[in-house]
């Protein structure tokens, strides 16, 4: 009888395999591994076999741990391959949808915010280069971001790449027209994953036929090199947009606090002091050791 492990290493392999067989898998992959950036490809393929509509995934020490919530009774874990160590090993992460909180926690995936937009935009080129579009909106910038992205760092995949054409479609191309057609498919798929995770429809941008090539790499080999690739490239781009939107939701965040902490400390011992801090905070950090100080004043 297979072990667990063996049954994972087949479940990869086969589902790695059917990514290339239509443009249609391939997509349905990519809109999986948009809100699974943080995890390589060969891990996004197994959570996407297991649960394509995962959208956050953690172990449970992480979930207990950090986020303070609990994995529901009876949820079923999601079987990853951990090659870290001296042999491969299974381990475990749970999505959020598996996760209840017992103290009323909230926990909210980020996004961005359309006023907050141009900021994002001028912080994606500051870091990835200046995409060369006057009033580009998000979707347009993204499309160059991945451009500038993808030229700066699909070099050390593409010669891997090479390594490895003889066993797929691409066997009968050039080098030029391996490296065009790997770049137009990376350039494409990196775009289609960060789209996605920024609430755009890629259909309303790329015409299907810009998917076409996902078919000449029809080898484990190659479509790793191209799933490495589109993985590495998109979270690059994804922690940047991920940093922005955070620290603008952060100050939000702050000064909601302002106005709701000044007037439920009406009466509270301290409150001028309280007050005086509040208006200085500049961190959700300072929120929490103000927030602790009220609380063990009120208890006194």
């Amino acid at each position: 009888m297979a072990t667990k492990l063996q049954m994972m290493s087949e479940l990869a392999a086969q589902t790695t395999e059917r990514l290339t067989q239509s443009k249609e898998n391939w997509t349905g992959f990519l809109d999986s591994a948009a809100w699974l950036y943080k995890y390589p490809f060969h891990e996004q393929v197994l959570i996407h076999a297991q649960r394509p509509d995962a959208t956050a995934c953690a172990p449970i020490e992480l979930w207990n741990n950090t986020f303070r919530r609990w994995v529901n009774k009876g949820a079923k874990g999601i079987a990853i391959i951990d090659d870290s160590g001296q042999k491969p090993a299974l381990r475990y992460v749970f999505d959020i949808s598996d996760t209840n909180t017992r103290y009323n926690v909230p926990f909210s995936l980020w996004q961005t915010r359309p006023e907050y937009e141009a900021q994002i935009i001028e912080e994606l080129q500051n870091h990835f280069g200046d995409t060369g579009i006057e009033d580009a909106d998000l979707s347009s910038t993204v499309l160059g971001i991945a451009i500038n992205a993808v030229s700066d760092n699909y070099r050390d995949y593409y010669e891997e790449l090479l390594k490895v054409a003889d066993n797929s479609a691409l066997a009968d191309m050039s080098d030029d027209e391996i490296s065009s057609t790997f770049m137009l498919q990376l350039m494409t798929s990196v775009s289609h994953t960060v789209l996605v995770r920024l609430g755009i429809d890629p259909v309303a941008i790329f015409h299907a036929d810009e998917y076409n090539s996902i078919s000449l790499f029809n080898s484990p080999d190659t479509i790793a090199q191209l799933g490495a690739a589109t993985s590495d490239i998109s979270e690059m781009i994804l922690r940047q947009i991920e940093r922005s939107a955070e620290f603008r939701n952060e100050k939000v965040a702050l000064l909601e606090a302002r106005r709701h902490y000044c007037w439920y400390l009406k009466g509270v011992k301290y409150a001028n002091y309280y007050k005086d801090q509040i208006n200085h905070m500049e961190t959700l950090e300072d929120l929490y050791r103000v927030t602790a100080g009220i609380k063990r004043d009120l208890s006194d």
